[in-house]
């Protein structure tokens, strides 16, 4: 699969990867508890569009829903900031890879590699509070 066939895959093409690389920017500037928060569930949706289309990927899935019951605490902002630094990274890690590793023609394993990467980041962090 070239870079010009990203349309027709299952990661949705270049406009999926661009909103992405804009729900990483928009995490990384959050600074409230609940735009972290909103904000991480944001980049979890835009992978999931970006490199699975109509169905989650199962661990991907799972980590939203982990997400959505985490409760914003004013509290804790500290581990918020934390969270928002790993997750943003990670995601960042995994939309700058997918550039070079959706134009091969085995794609799906580096994919599921690096969303069980983000998963486990994500999954650290939420862990950590």
């Amino acid at each position: 699969m070239s870079e010009h066939d990203w349309g027709s895959a299952p990661n949705g093409g270049y406009d999926h990867l661009a909103n992405l690389h804009a729900t990483i920017t928009a995490l990384h500037q959050s600074i409230e508890p609940v735009a972290i928060r909103s904000n991480i569930l944001e980049v979890l949706i835009a992978v999931h569009h970006a490199l699975y289309g109509d169905a989650w990927a199962y661990e991907l899935g799972q980590e939203y829903q982990a997400w959505e019951e985490v409760y914003p605490d004013e509290t804790h902002a500290e581990w918020y900031l934390a969270a928002r630094d790993t997750v943003g990274s990670a995601a960042a890690e995994l939309a700058d890879g997918a550039a070079q590793w959706l134009s091969q023609p085995d794609w799906q394993e580096s994919r599921d590699a690096a969303v069980s990467r983000l998963v486990w980041y994500s999954a650290s962090a939420r862990g950590a509070a």
